[in-house]
């Protein structure tokens, strides 16, 4: 995988936090809907968004990706999604 998909993979991990940091910070969100968001984005979006990319480095079959919701599973494969 190239060095254009690693930055997108980093933009699609960052960016959300980044958002709702700033609608926090603005006033145009509440507390409990930062909660709820950063609830949904630890539990479901960033293990899904990790599973896409170990399938698309071919480290797991499309048949895993679900498994990534499980904490800490991908935690085997850190070295493969953090690294440049």
């Amino acid at each position: 995988m190239n060095l254009k998909f690693s930055f997108f993979y980093y933009f699609m991990i960052i960016t959300p936090l980044l958002l709702l940091i700033l609608f926090l910070k603005k006033g145009d969100i509440t507390s409990v809907f930062f909660t709820i968001s950063l609830l949904f984005y630890g539990i479901i979006y960033h293990p899904l968004i990790s599973g896409i990319r170990l399938f698309l480095l071919n480290k797991i079959e499309k048949s895993e990706i679900p498994k990534t919701l499980i904490p800490f599973w991908n935690l085997r494969f850190a070295k493969d999604l953090y690294s440049l």
